[in-house]
C-alpha cells in the first residue's frame, strides 16, 4: 500500500571509520545526496528498495556493508523517503558512478557537512544536515549519535534509540 507523501527509500552510508558519509551526484541535476530511489513493483519492502537502489547507484551488495535496521523518515515539503544507516565494510571500494544516473560518488566528512553550507545538496541531504545542526533529539540524530559512538560489535536495535520523531 502506497503511503501519502511516500516516494521511496535509501541508505545513508557511513565510512568504516564512521567519520564520513557517501554522497552521490545526480548526473541530471548535479545535486549531491544519498543513494535512494522510488519503490518498484518487485520491491516488497522499504529495505529491499534501499538495497536495490544502493546496488544500482553505487554497485554495492549487502556483503559490502552492514545495515542498521531502524528506519527513519527524511521529509521535505509533502514528500518523504524512508532511510536507514549502513556502515561500509573495510575494503569496500568507492564507486565511480553510473552513466546517465550517477555522475560521481565520494566520501564527505560529516564534520564538513555540518560546518559548511551544502548548496549543492538535494532536499533530503539538506534536511538531514538541518536536523543534525538543530541539535534537537529526534530519531535520526539519536541513532546517528549511537552509531558514531557505540562499538559495532552488535547491531543497534530499536530499543537503543532514545527518542522517536
Amino acid at each position: 500500500m502506497e503511503r501519502p507523501g511516500y516516494l521511496g527509500a535509501g541508505f545513508i552510508p557511513l565510512s568504516p571509520d564512521r567519520r564520513s558519509v557517501l554522497l552521490v551526484t545526480d548526473a541530471r541535476s548535479g545535486k549531491r545526496g544519498f543513494p535512494k530511489g522510488h519503490r518498484e513493483a518487485e520491491d516488497t519492502s522499504d529495505l529491499l528498495t534501499a538495497v536495490r537502489e544502493c546496488r544500482e547507484e553505487v554497485g554495492w551488495e549487502p556483503p559490502d556493508y552492514t545495515v542498521y535496521e531502524e528506519p527513519f523518515r527524511l521529509t521535505k515539503g509533502s514528500s518523504s523517503y524512508i532511510f536507514r544507516y549502513i556502515l561500509a565494510n573495510e575494503g569496500t571500494r568507492v564507486p565511480v558512478g553510473r552513466p546517465g544516473e550517477i555522475a560521481d560518488a565520494s566520501w564527505v566528512p560529516i564534520a564538513s557537512l555540518l560546518s559548511e553550507s551544502e548548496e549543492n545538496g538535494n532536499k533530503y541531504l539538506r534536511a538531514w544536515i538541518a536536523d543534525l545542526k538543530n541539535k534537537e533529539i529526534n530519531r535520526k540524530s539519536a541513532l546517528l549519535y549511537l552509531l558514531l559512538t557505540k562499538p559495532f560489535t552488535e547491531p543497534v536495535r530499536p530499543t537503543h534509540v532514545v527518542a522517536r520523531a
